[in-house]
């Protein structure tokens, strides 16, 4: 896996789980008191800081020719999930 930031540049990482679901509480008084994330992939990068919220999640699968899977945006602390 590959996640793109603006703060981390090009990191690797691996999944770790699958169709996980995420529970986030904003604390803005706009929102509900608690938000559901369904189906949710968790991996772990190697580096990368906050900030690189929004980056694109994505595979290589062929390299010289830059065929690559979109795999969503990086999400809910340093990327955590996508």
């Amino acid at each position: 896996m590959h996640r793109v930031g603006a703060v981390g540049g090009d990191v690797t990482g691996t999944i770790t789980r699958k169709h996980v679901t995420v529970f986030f509480n904003p604390s803005e008084s706009y929102y509900p008191n608690e938000v559901k994330f369904l189906g949710q992939i968790e991996a772990v990068f190697n580096g990368g800081e906050g900030g690189d919220s929004g980056a694109p999640v994505f595979k290589v699968y062929y390299a010289p020719y830059g065929l690559s899977s979109i795999y969503g945006i990086s999400c809910f602390g340093a990327g955590k999930y996508s």
